[in-house]
């Protein structure tokens, strides 16, 4: 029996999709995802009981846009820009127009 995994379609979209193959090199805790007629499946290296590589599946179940915003507050996760790119043009003295979070100096 394979358990489900709840996404939002933010994370779903940004899942690496192997529909007829699986991802090259072993790496635990990599996850993708594979389409199984019509419904999605969740690939995830794991370690088995003697410590060898497996893989788990699990089926993907999207959250509807309500359930988004009462997992994640009024706005859902969307891109950031990147710590090294908000780095770079802090140094340069340029202003952000929204902070990069997570920004170290």
């Amino acid at each position: 029996m394979k358990h489900t995994v709840m996404l939002t379609n933010y994370e779903f979209r940004r899942l690496p999709e192997y529909s007829l193959t699986v991802p090259t090199g072993v790496t635990i805790g990599r996850r993708w995802r594979r389409c199984d007629g019509d419904r999605w499946l969740l690939g995830e290296y794991v370690l088995d009981a003697n410590d060898r590589a497996a893989i788990r599946w699990r089926w993907i179940e999207l959250m509807d846009p309500a359930e988004e915003r009462r997992a994640y507050g009024p706005i859902a996760p969307t891109r950031r820009r990147p710590a090294r790119i908000a780095k770079r043009l802090a140094s340069r003295g340029n202003r952000l127009r929204f902070p990069a979070r997570g920004l170290r100096s």
